[in-house]
């Protein structure tokens, strides 16, 4: 059966409005803003019966008990999204089925974007923007077309709008439900606990409340296997000395994309990477965030707290990667470094002064996430019952 008959079969469909849908990454994995969402859902609005859709090895202890799982191309999976009134994913439709079935032809579709973008994406692509590919979108978008995308900001609106083809209607104005983790002392404290535990197993470390953690978290790179790796820097023993000296650990986390199948390296006593981390949990556990162009500087960015840009390929990623929206210069929340030799001393400065480019950190929020709060949550759902024409 082709992609397009199935969303024909299905785009007339009687669907039920307290019944949704939701996934991340393709099924693989839970700790995204479809998490985080969906624990909201079930808490706040009992009325709903929330599933998730997901691989039969996709870790789901994140999510709410009361949230049903269901194993991704089941027979169940697929009567579900055939009912369901909302589904919610972070990339696109096609994450709910490995053949890329639209069952949820009808319902309303939640895009709840996994990242504020430096680089870019999209149609806004290189080789993506051809009149053939935007005509061939407009069409299958312009189906019986049902879509709400969640944007932090005026500016990533308009970025959302030209990228993916978005109407301004289609628009709600709130921060990304994963960060709401940030806006609650209790949740931050929680993660630190947790964050510890594990890197302590992991490393065999006493990690203490005075223990300081860096984390490295770089972007995937295009046809470009690896980013840097501190084990490999250049001045990889002394970095350790410093830490070991100071109480300080260094975490590695490969992005998502390019985290499958990655090493797991104890090679120096204070570095650790791991990839199987919760990105979150991770970042509220964080003194120091070292990271180029990923979009997890912009969720830290609600911390406060010290940001290093690492950037040794620039001129690559810019002009032959995937490209980059803005120059460093009217991005970045922090010190850029382009050489390796510049990055111990840097991290040495930005942990005894933490508050060493604050102002610059407070302004980049207001520009980039000014939509955050601790109610994204709330305002998103309230305007998923207004498109369904449910009063709640």
């Amino acid at each position: 059966m082709s992609k397009l008959s199935v969303y024909f079969k299905n785009c007339k469909n009687k669907r039920d409005n307290h019944i949704w849908v939701f996934t991340e990454w393709f099924g693989k994995r839970c700790g995204d803003n479809g998490t985080f969402f969906a624990n909201h859902v079930v808490n706040d609005y009992p009325e709903i019966k929330a599933y998730w859709i997901c691989e039969k090895t996709a870790d789901t202890s994140l999510l709410d008990s009361k949230i049903i799982v269901l194993e991704k191309d089941s027979q169940d999976a697929e009567d579900i999204l055939k009912k369901a009134a909302v589904a919610v994913f972070i990339q696109g439709i096609e994450e709910f089925t490995s053949e890329g079935f639209n069952y949820c032809g009808n319902a309303l579709k939640v895009n709840l974007w996994h990242g504020v973008m430096w680089k870019k994406l999209g149609f806004d692509m290189p080789g993506e923007s051809s009149f053939l590919k935007k005509t061939k979108a407009r069409i299958k978008n312009g189906f019986n077309r049902h879509y709400l995308f969640e944007t932090p900001s005026d500016l990533y609106a308009d970025v959302f709008q030209r990228a993916f083809l978005i109407k301004p209607n289609e628009l709600v104005k709130a921060g990304q439900p994963r960060n709401s983790i940030f806006f609650d002392e209790n949740m931050i404290k929680d993660a630190r606990v947790k964050i510890s535990e594990q890197l302590a197993n992991l490393s065999g470390l006493e990690i203490n409340d005075e223990t300081k953690i860096i984390t490295y978290m770089p972007t995937f790179r295009d046809g470009v296997e690896d980013a840097f790796d501190f084990t490999d820097y250049s001045e990889s023993e002394a970095l350790n000395e410093y830490l070991k000296q100071n109480n300080v650990v260094l975490i590695q986390k490969a992005h998502f994309v390019r985290s499958e199948g990655g090493k797991e390296s104890k090679s120096f006593s204070n570095m650790i990477t791991n990839n199987n981390l919760i990105a979150q949990l991770l970042l509220a556990s964080t003194d120091l965030l070292i990271t180029d162009y990923s979009s997890c500087f912009f969720d830290y960015l609600l911390l406060d707290r010290p940001i290093i840009h690492f950037m040794y390929d620039y001129e690559f990623y810019k002009e032959k990667n995937r490209g980059i929206y803005y120059e460093y210069q009217d991005v970045i929340c922090g010190d850029a470094v382009f050489k390796e030799e510049d990055v111990l001393e840097c991290i040495r400065e930005n942990l005894q002064n933490p508050e060493k480019e604050s102002d610059l950190r407070r302004k980049r929020k207001e520009l980039y996430q000014k939509y955050e709060s601790a109610d994204s949550c709330r305002i998103i759902a309230q305007e998923v019952f207004k498109r369904i024409g449910v009063k709640n």
